[in-house]
């Protein structure tokens, strides 16, 4: 009895080490927090700002029908003129996918409209995928939207696409609705 046991649980945690190697691809960092914040917020005084969701903001949030996180803290650096008045901020939305995260850094101004936005975060394999939409330009014609933007993609990025990088696409638009969703809610 105590080899079989003493088998099965090596067996076990064989199978669980190699299931849970199966579909790790190293981190890919494109852009450091500071290189985004500097690109993103390039004038005005530098602030944090948390950002703590309550139970409300976050059943508010969750009722737009697409924001399944399940995150409650954000980190919002905020750029204000000599007015203290708000001119940017940006704010790093991570979508969860069964590839590995993606780190988008968003870009907003005052009114919560996108200004900018940049991946800096991703999982090597999903670069494949993702990396003809940075190239594209796909994120910069999410400049001006707010948070009543449509997640139904029309863009001429798109066309000679494969159906993983519009899946991604997706994706990405996601990251950037919330990160408009949310300023609204934070400020």
């Amino acid at each position: 009895m105590k080899k079989f046991l003493t088998a099965f649980i090596i067996s076990a945690i064989f199978m669980g080490s190699s299931f849970a190697l199966a579909h790790v691809s190293p981190n890919v960092k494109l852009v450091t927090t500071k290189q985004a914040v500097s690109q993103l917020l390039p004038n005005g005084k530098l602030f944090l700002k948390n950002v703590h969701l309550n139970n409300s903001q976050v059943e508010t949030l969750k009722s737009s029908g697409h924001w399944n996180s399940h995150e409650t803290n954000y980190k919002f650096f905020v750029s204000r003129d000599k007015n203290n008045s708000i001119q940017r901020a940006v704010v790093f939305i991570t979508e969860f996918t069964r590839h590995g995260p993606i780190v988008v850094a968003v870009s907003l101004d005052s009114n919560g409209k996108v200004m900018d936005a940049m991946v800096t975060d991703i999982q090597m394999e999903t670069l494949e995928w993702v990396g003809p939409l940075i190239r594209s330009g796909f994120l910069k014609e999410f400049r001006g939207k707010g948070s009543e933007f449509s997640l139904d993609l029309q863009s001429k990025s798109l066309a000679q696409t494969s159906s993983m990088t519009r899946s991604f696409a997706h994706i990405l638009a996601n990251a950037i609705k919330r990160s408009t969703q949310l300023y609204q809610i934070a400020f």
